[in-house]
């Protein structure tokens, strides 16, 4: 029999499987997040090197390191009850590890408006099951110059956004679960948001409710679960300081307009800005709509493509919304960009929302024999240039081309520069152990007098925000009543500054053209010399010391 020659090698069946084929949308969901990490990273470094000092800024700074070193107790007697303490605490942890600078502060907060990102990302993943969909979300979430500017300040911002991102992981884990460990874990998560930013408040009731009901079984037992939780962190706290946190909540907008309503004024109340509703109207379009317009064009489109179910998604923009009209109302009368900045603590609902919206467009368009790829990267592309380029169209001129304004300098040298300067006039005139007044409208001066090692009173840090005026009506103990109220949570009225320039100080740092003195107070000024006078952006500071 003869020999069968042997089948030649090309002819050989293969034995391995073929190769899988290429992820579809892998490449570009890559592409979209090195995109929007680059957008992030050029906007949050100019902001950290050239955004100018506000107060917030600066208050969170010196706050967590007097917490953390124990020099102050947060709503002691004294403590300017502006903000909680949750964050300033965990800032003055920062700065024992990395340094009183506010430019390494800056930068960490950059590092986690990062994590922020890649939470998001993971979270819209696991909501969409899409890779590209949940890049695009992330992609117009960092790349939107509102988000980048505010996670790049030293302020509560990126810290709230992240603890929020936690809550919302926290909801999805627990979505029909039966796990009173999640829930107990919310309760931490609530607590700590509402420690974190008064802004919140309303994110953290409607968190709660949206938990309650996506638990399926035993509500009422989580219910009753979650309220020990939350109530008994918050009220702990509370308990240990009963009036200072009394005196906080009587600061707030809401309570401000309630007690107004009754005509029941409280006189540590601070004065507020314009609280018509034209103002907050101003507020709502030019610091949320516009710099998040193509976000919620997406949240909108997602209603559009979920007409056919699940109608359940659409919670993510419901409480979206409430949560920004929660936000101009509690922070936009307090200044003029606080809502802008602040909306990026939650506008990662609008991420789960345009993470939603992109996956229902793919799928519609590979249903009509389509590539989806091309489209939900050109949306993407154009939500996010809305986020960019809306602001231009802003009524109010420091949010037109937001946050184009904030890094505008009076002048060309960087402000580090001089508040560097000013530190070492302030090093050369004020000795280490006197304790100094300092009476201004500059964020950089306190900076700069905290950077140099030198002493003075949590007022100190934004003075002119504390002033009250006292009614003439009040007499006798009653009004030496007020007066210490009002001192001791870090206030202070006309006759407060009389008694510090006559005895409680012997250094005092004057901005000139700052308050008009009456003639004893002006008297009593008398009794200083002015050892120096510094320059600072435009600004001219007079050091006064006591005449000896």
């Amino acid at each position: 029999m003869p020999r069968r020659r042997p089948a030649s090698r090309g002819n050989t069946p293969s034995t391995a499987p073929p190769p899988a084929p290429a992820r579809p949308g892998l490449i570009p969901a890559i592409i979209l997040l090195i995109a929007g990490l680059g957008a992030y990273a050029a906007v949050a470094f100019n902001a950290v090197m050239n955004g100018r000092l506000d107060f917030e800024e600066i208050g969170s700074l010196i706050k967590g390191w007097w917490y953390i070193t124990g020099t102050l107790q947060p709503f002691g007697n004294g403590d300017t009850a502006t903000m909680l303490p949750a964050y300033p605490y965990a800032l003055g942890a920062l700065q024992k590890f990395a340094g009183l600078s506010i430019t390494n502060v800056r930068f960490a907060m950059v590092g986690l408006g990062i994590i922020n990102g890649i939470l998001l990302f993971y979270l819209c993943r696991k909501l969409t099951a899409n890779t590209l969909a949940a890049a695009a979300a992330a992609f117009i979430y960092l790349g939107s110059p509102a988000t980048s500017y505010s996670f790049s300040t030293a302020t509560p911002i990126a810290f709230a956004g992240f603890v929020f991102l936690l809550g919302v992981w926290l909801l999805m884990l627990s979505l029909g679960r039966h796990k009173p460990l999640f829930t107990v874990l919310m309760g931490v998560v609530l607590a700590t948001l509402t420690f974190t930013a008064s802004s919140m408040w309303i994110a953290v009731v409607l968190l709660a409710l949206v938990h309650i009901a996506a638990v399926g079984r035993a509500r009422l037992l989580h219910a009753v679960l979650l309220i020990v939780v939350t109530a008994g962190l918050i009220g702990g706290a509370v308990y240990t300081l009963p009036e200072p946190f009394t005196t906080y909540l009587l600061q707030q907008p809401p309570a401000v307009m309630v007690l107004k309503l009754l005509g029941q004024p409280y006189t540590a109340l601070p004065v507020l800005a314009d609280m018509s509703l034209e103002r907050l109207a101003q507020d709502a379009i030019d610091a949320v709509l516009f710099p998040y317009s193509g976000t919620i064009l997406m949240c909108v489109l997602m209603f559009g493509l979920t007409l056919s179910g699940p109608h359940i998604l659409w919670v993510i923009p419901y409480y979206l919304a409430f949560t920004l009209i929660g936000i101009v109302v509690l922070r936009a009368p307090g200044c003029e960009t606080c809502a802008a900045t602040t909306s990026s603590q939650v506008i990662s609902l609008g991420g789960l929302a345009t993470a939603v919206a992109l996956a229902f467009l793919s799928r519609w368009r590979r249903q009509q024999s389509g590539a989806g790829s091309p489209l939900v990267v050109t949306t993407a592309t154009i939500a996010l240039a809305l986020n960019c380029f809306a602001p231009a169209l802003a009524m109010q001129d420091s949010m037109r081309f937001f946050p184009v304004e904030m890094f505008k300098q009076p002048r060309p040298a960087a402000e580090m520069q001089d508040v560097n300067a000013l530190m070492r006039v302030i090093g050369e005139h004020v000795p280490g152990n006197e304790l100094v007044l300092l009476l201004h409208r500059v964020p950089g001066l306190p900076y700069a007098v905290h950077m140099a090692g030198r002493r003075f009173e949590p007022v100190s840090i934004n003075p002119m925000t504390e002033l009250r005026s006292v009614p003439a009506t009040l007499t006798g103990q009653q009004r030496e009543a007020t007066l210490a109220s009002l001192e001791r949570s870090g206030h202070w009225s006309g006759e407060t500054l009389r008694r510090w320039i006559e005895r409680d100080y012997d250094m005092i740092i004057l901005q000139d053209n700052l308050l008009v003195l009456d003639d004893a107070t002006t008297a009593a000024l008398g009794s200083f010399d002015a050892v120096a006078v510094a320059d600072f952006r435009g600004v001219k500071l007079t050091i006064y010391k006591r005449k000896t």
